[in-house]
Order: structure tokens, then C-alpha cells, then sequence
């Protein structure tokens, strides 16, 4: 593998990135980083979804608006046909040498239709609409070793998860002073807790909380402590004071949290590498859950709210919950390589053994 802390020796590239999620922005910041310091031209094209522009403004990154994420089955068609329109209108000057992305069908499409070469890193097992498309048009497909779908000889497969790309000890610390500077201390106990839209191609036909739920629980929260909420396509909220809370902060709240309750999957995953404990309430199923849940003790998976408080009740009895998550976390660390680097070495040598 190249040095990450010095310029490669090789011709510069032309990479596009393209973003489909905000969880994506922090996956692909430190790979864009590297690249850029070996001396690559780096394109960002994105869909305005959730908050993605938000933190592509905060890490400082250049990007193109290439589509708005809309609700229903037919909007999310034809944003696949416009974002790839747009990307190959994008590269009228100068085609990418390469398209990476996060099981973007659109990269896949442009990436055939300018005659690039597509890498996808993938590690939901669920997004099989995606799949459907973006795979025949794609050279490599890379994902954690636990990935429950086997892709033949398009496959590489790495030891970690792909929010260790950002979550890794080597790129992000928490910082007390996020929580201090929102009047939250960080040594209290408080929970977050994430909801989803349900407006994904995969979520059709799943489902998480009942209202019922979600009101119950809140209740039983806020009897022990602050509750924050992270609504999916709003800014996360303090209930406890009702302040609204930047979106950069959300992963400094999650390393400080008693513990994490999301309908949501990455959320799940990013909590766990953070070292505080995370509940999933959702139908879909996906190796790195069960990973994080049979292997690791950091999460714990439920497809209902139906037995969701007996599992907060145990949590918030057990006094060394955050000690044993801690425990777990490193020796999961210990396990897993810097994802972060992989994605940054494997695409430069992906594209030189290609040509």
C-alpha cells in the first residue's frame, strides 16, 4: 500500500465522487484528502438529501448539486435518470478516470455510459433495488467481510465497516467542548435517539416505532435524563430545552450518549465504533448489525418497539454499561483495519492495474 502521508509516485487521476447520503460525505472526507495530497483532481457531485450539503459546507468540500431527493417511487426514478444526465454533462471537459461511490446506481450508469470504471463500496444487503442496477456496471464492489451477499469475482471484501472510515481512532476524537459549547455536559446522562423518513427505496414494506412507542419510551427517557431526537431530514433537537443542535455535533453527542436508540442503520454502526451502545428498531436485516450485536455486545437488534423497553430498562440497571461497550469497542479496533486507507490505496491501484 502507497504511504498516506506522501504524494504518489503515479500519473494524477481524475476521480469523481459521488455522494447519494450524508453518511457518504464522511465516509469519502479523509479518502478526498488523501488523494487530493497525492496530487488527484477530486469532482464531488451530490443530491441535495437530508443534510449532505451541510456537511459537505462543513468539511470544506467542493461539490456539484446534481439532484433533490423527493419522496415516492416515480420521483426516485427520474432523479436516477437526471443525476446521471448530469454527470456526464459535468465531465464534458474531462472524463473521470474513475467513479466511486457508495452502491450509487447513478455512478454506475454514467460510469458505463462514459466507458469509466465504477467501484462501489456496499454494506447493505437490503438495497437491492440499487443493486439491481449498479452492478452489472461495476468493476469492483467492495465490502466488510461480513457482508451476507456474495458477489463472485467482482468482490473484495476488508475487515471493518465503512463509518470506520471517518470513526476511526486516527481521524476523529470527541470533543467534550461540542457538548459543553450547546450546554450539555458531557459527564450527564443523556440519550439520543435518530428516526427515520422511510422514503428510501429499501424502506418500502419496513417499518420501526409505532407512535405509541416512540411515545413511551421518550417518557421513560426523560425521567432519567435529557433526550435528543435526530429527525431525518432536520437538524437533531434537544427536547429537554428545545434547542436545536448543529448537525456536525451528532457525532460528538453519540460518543458522550448513555446510549443510542435509532430506526436507522448507520446511525447504529456509528454509535457502536463511538464506543456507546446502540438499539435498532427496524425489520431490515444486515450483517454488520449482526456483527455488532452476536460478536462485538454493541448493539442489540429489534424489529419491533415491542420489547424495546425491557431492553432500556436493562441497560439503564446495568452501571458498567459503558465500561464493557468501551472494552468491546477496542477490541473490535483491534480487529479491523483503517477503512480510511483502504478506500484511498485500493481505487489509485484499482485504476493503474486497470490501464
Amino acid at each position: 500500500m502507497t504511504d498516506p502521508h506522501t504524494p504518489s509516485n503515479t500519473t494524477p487521476l481524475h476521480i469523481l465522487v459521488d455522494i447519494g447520503h450524508p453518511g457518504d460525505v464522511h465516509v469519502f472526507y479523509q479518502p478526498i484528502l488523501k488523494w487530493q495530497a497525492r496530487g488527484h483532481h477530486i469532482t464531488v457531485t451530490t443530491t441535495d438529501k437530508d443534510v449532505s450539503l451541510q456537511l459537505l459546507d462543513f468539511y470544506g468540500l467542493d461539490y456539484h448539486v446534481i439532484g433533490v431527493r423527493k419522496p415516492g417511487l416515480m420521483n426516485l426514478a427520474w432523479l436516477l435518470v437526471a443525476r446521471t444526465l448530469r454527470i456526464i454533462w459535468l465531465s464534458r471537459r474531462g472524463r473521470p478516470d474513475i467513479l466511486v461511490s457508495i452502491s450509487s446506481a447513478t455512478a454506475a450508469l454514467a460510469s458505463q455510459l462514459m466507458n469509466r470504471p465504477h467501484i462501489a463500496f456496499d454494506d447493505s444487503e437490503f438495497g437491492t433495488q440499487q443493486r439491481a442496477v449498479y452492478k452489472p456496471f461495476t468493476e469492483a464492489i467492495c465490502t466488510p467481510r461480513q457482508f451476507e451477499v456474495d458477489f463472485g469475482k467482482k468482490h473484495v471484501r476488508y475487515d471493518g465497516f465503512k463509518e470506520l472510515a471517518y470513526l476511526h481512532p486516527n481521524y476523529f476524537t470527541p470533543n467534550p467542548d461540542v457538548l459543553r459549547g450547546l450546554g450539555i455536559d458531557p459527564n450527564e446522562q443523556f440519550f439520543v435517539l435518530r428516526l427515520v423518513s422511510w422514503d428510501a427505496a429499501h424502506d418500502y414494506g419496513e417499518h420501526g416505532f409505532t407512535p405509541h412507542g416512540r411515545e413511551q419510551l421518550i417518557k421513560r427517557l426523560q425521567k432519567v435524563g435529557r433526550v435528543i431526537v435526530s429527525y431525518e431530514g432536520q437538524v437533531p433537537k434537544d427536547l429537554s430545552t428545545g434547542q436545536n443542535l448543529p448537525v456536525d455535533a451528532m457525532l460528538h453527542l453519540l460518543a458522550y450518549a448513555h446510549f443510542f436508540i435509532s430506526e436507522g442503520l448507520t446511525m447504529v454502526t456509528e454509535s457502536a465504533l463511538l464506543g456507546t451502545p446502540a438499539i435498532l428498531v427496524n425489520t431490515l436485516k444486515a450483517g454488520n448489525m449482526h456483527l455488532l450485536q452476536d460478536r462485538y455486545h454493541l448493539a442489540e437488534i429489534h424489529p419491533n418497539d415491542g420489547d424495546v423497553l425491557a431492553a432500556v430498562e436493562r441497560w439503564l440497571a446495568d452501571p458498567e454499561l459503558k465500561t464493557k461497550a468501551a472494552v468491546n469497542r477496542q477490541r473490535l479496533l483491534d480487529e479491523s483495519v483503517d477503512v480510511s486507507q483502504f478506500i484511498t490505496d485500493f481505487t489509485e491501484e484499482f485504476v493503474h492495474k486497470s490501464s
